[in-house]
């Protein structure tokens, strides 16, 4: 059980509900810390060349330990880089597959992406950077939805040249790491030779392609169902369903070195942890350490399960306990002022605003923005029709009014 006494208080600003972010300081009075669990991955599904959603394992990679002076700058100028508003469609289309085929259901949770919920979690810690959220709830469930305007999208096409190579490097290390056939073991040094920029180069980047994953897992007292990006597995994938078969899940980093010296690695590491936390990416981080240049100079392994004890006493250092707190909270927060307000329209678009060291606002959209959402597509709010039609139809067959 949560201790309210950890937050500020509930308060009205502007007809706006308010909730305060903890004292990231202070460790919560009750509690344990979030016990890390292999999940198990319900289904999967691959995005092709296109960005189109294909039911099988043809995005899936395979690990391969990258080359030593590995030129992240190799391929730029063939770099396909895809910016979407990141619908939740293929979380719901993920979903509702796995609950035809297996009977799966969620009571009263969350549905989102890994990076929304992420969001939501590493709010309390963040110094700049406010983001929002959008929120719908149909039937007793919280669909959480990424909030990214027409204009953001437009300034996020046009980076500038330094900023696009160096969010480059890390796909580029993400080629050289991964290979679309499981590696021979007797094949892991013949093609990684160093100084040569094709010698374990696994294919140009294109960002539309991605294998993605959805798991469902309780975060306290709340279930939530969760896709994201899977970068590669080692040695073998179990298959969709299999129990623990996150186990061989994989992440890929990049950071420049002498970052760990840095008062904000801690925070990085905290973005690291819970990416992996949710996805239940229990062993492997491989963090590849580069340069300015973009030339990676040493590969780390880390056990994702022990980052929390190796910020201990850091400057920066968190605990697993305030944010595992501050989402009880915040969910107890959301749910009571949607139930209140909400009443019998479900259809509602609820927006909820993160500030840096302040805490999290809630408000109601009116209609122009709830078009806004919609963005001239067959949906209703943010989510699409056909799964807002199909909900609907689940609860007149079950006689809820």
């Amino acid at each position: 059980m949560s201790d309210p006494s950890h937050f500020g208080t509930l308060e009205l600003r502007r007809s706006a509900p308010q909730l305060m972010y903890p004292n990231t300081n202070t460790l919560p009075t009750t509690g344990q810390p979030p016990e890390f669990e292999t999940r198990t991955s319900i289904i999967s599904f691959s995005y092709d060349t296109t960005r189109t959603v294909q039911w099988d394992t043809s995005a899936l990679r395979y690990y391969v330990k990258p080359p030593s002076k590995a030129d992240l700058s190799y391929g730029y100028n063939r770099f396909i880089l895809h910016e979407d508003k990141g619908r939740i469609d293929p979380v719901l289309e993920a979903f509702q597959r796995a609950k035809n085929e297996r009977g799966t259901n969620l009571s009263n949770g969350v549905v989102s992406w890994r990076g929304v919920i992420t969001k939501v979690l590493i709010a309390p810690y963040l110094e700049r950077d406010e983001c929002e959220v959008n929120v719908m709830y149909v039937n007793g469930t919280l669909y959480f939805g990424q909030y990214i305007s027409d204009d953001e999208l437009e300034r996020k096409k046009k980076v500038s040249a330094r900023q696009r190579k160096q969010m480059y490097y890390g796909y580029a290390f993400e080629s050289y790491a991964t290979s679309a056939t499981p590696p021979l073991p007797q094949a892991s040094t013949s093609r990684r030779a160093s100084g040569d920029p094709l010698a374990g180069w696994g294919g140009d980047v294109n960002t539309n392609v991605q294998w993605g994953n959805v798991v469902k897992l309780h975060l306290g007292d709340t279930q939530l169902l969760i896709g994201g990006e899977v970068d590669c597995v080692e040695d073998r994938y179990a298959g969709d369903n299999e129990a623990g078969n996150t186990r061989s899940f994989v992440e890929l980093k990049t950071v420049g070195v002498g970052s760990q010296n840095s008062p904000y690695y801690s925070q990085k590491l905290l973005r690291f942890y819970i990416q992996s936390f949710l996805l239940g990416v229990p062993q492997k981080i491989i963090v590849g350490y580069r340069t300015d240049r973009g030339v990676i100079r040493y590969v780390e392994t880390l056990e994702t399960r022990n980052i929390p004890l190796s910020v201990r006493n850091k400057s920066g250092a968190w605990d697993p306990r305030v944010y595992l707190d501050w989402w009880q909270q915040f969910i107890i927060f959301l749910r009571n002022i949607i139930q209140q307000t909400q009443d019998r329209q479900p259809e509602t678009v609820w927006r909820v605003k993160f500030t840096p060291k302040v805490g999290t606002s809630i408000v109601k959209l009116d209609d122009q923005r709830v078009e806004e959402v919609v963005g001239g597509e067959d949906r209703v709010g943010f989510l699409p029709r056909w799964y807002w039609e199909n909900e609907s139809l689940s609860v007149n067959q079950n006689g809820v009014d």
